[in-house]
């Protein structure tokens, strides 16, 4: 089955003082997702503090994860790392629980060329025999790009390799991907502000880090695209592009947590060196969500009666 919709790429939940992975909080935060009706979950990625995270940490969250998600909805589990073993561990530990996918970023740090590139894919991809396996191209980040002609070498090398995740905003890339690899090969926006673009290109689903504190946004634009209301789904993007207007990126996921607690989710704060929310971006933040849930643009059923959230 071709994966295809939104999921909603999750924050990982911490105990107040970030120490730890909340299990309950995680359990309480799936379902909070999937009662939005996205289509799926993409966990431990970027949004997901995976480089904050220890290789036990993601070991527990996957285990809490699937069994909390119980086969309700697709979950797609980042397992990438910048070794090769490291991930291929991983791999080999979420295809033993039976997730749906696993993505592999390619690895930071040092510059890899495609070889390199094309062996540490392949390694982590028969790490998981049999489980579909999606790349994840981030470069502004990994400073390491995934070309179609890399990730058209990988999945000739591992028939399991059957998606990219891509989170650029380069337009002929984004249709290089498909002439190159295909109708069949799943690709996936990562960058919420392409997001109407790309679908109306032929997007097979967004995994959306806006999703993880606004899903009901990016699900209600996907729907207006899937039933050809170009004009629902602009306005949509352009919802979307307002609440991602003169965010300060570097306190981005605070201000998905603290968003998910003002909803009513607790989920912690993020871990250092990530950055908090400043004074001034907290109540600014609570604004924007009751402005929202005013305009019936986010589910106000969600919102506590006084506010609150984690500070």
């Amino acid at each position: 089955m071709k994966l295809e919709g939104v999921f909603a790429a999750m924050v990982t939940p911490f105990s107040d003082d970030g120490s730890r992975i909340s299990v309950e909080r995680l359990e309480g935060y799936v379902e909070f997702l999937i009662s939005r009706k996205v289509s799926g979950l993409f966990a431990l990625g970027t949004t997901g503090e995976w480089p904050l995270l220890s290789v036990e940490e993601r070991r527990l969250a996957c285990e809490t994860l699937v069994r909390s998600v119980g086969g309700r909805v697709p979950l797609i589990v980042h397992c990438g790392a910048n070794s090769t073993e490291v991930a291929s561990e991983l791999a080999r530990h979420a295809r033993g629980l039976g997730v749906a996918a696993i993505s592999i970023i390619a690895p930071g740090f040092y510059p890899h060329d495609d070889d390199a590139l094309v062996d540490h894919f392949t390694a982590v991809a028969r790490s998981a025999p049999d489980t579909p396996v999606f790349l994840y191209n981030i470069p502004s980040l990994t400073l390491n790009d995934i070309t179609p002609e890399t990730a058209l070498r990988a999945a000739s090398l591992n028939p399991n390799i059957i998606g990219i995740k891509y989170s650029g905003d380069d337009t002929v890339r984004f249709h290089s991907y498909r002439r190159r690899l295909g109708p069949d090969f799943s690709l996936f926006c990562g960058n919420d502000s392409m997001a109407s673009a790309w679908l109306g290109e032929g997007a097979d689903g967004l995994v959306s880090g806006n999703a993880s504190a606004f899903p009901e946004m990016l699900v209600r634009l996907y729907a207006a695209f899937r039933r050809g209301d170009g004009a629902a789904g602009l306005e949509g993007q352009a919802e979307l592009d307002e609440i991602i207007a003169n965010r300060d990126e570097s306190r981005e996921l605070s201000l998905f947590k603290h968003s998910l607690a003002f909803r009513g989710v607790e989920v912690g704060d993020v871990r250092p060196p990530l950055r908090r929310l400043t004074a001034d971006g907290l109540p600014a933040c609570e604004r924007q969500i009751t402005a929202l849930c005013g305009r019936g643009i986010l589910d106000a059923a969600a919102q506590p009666p006084t506010g609150g959230g984690t500070r």
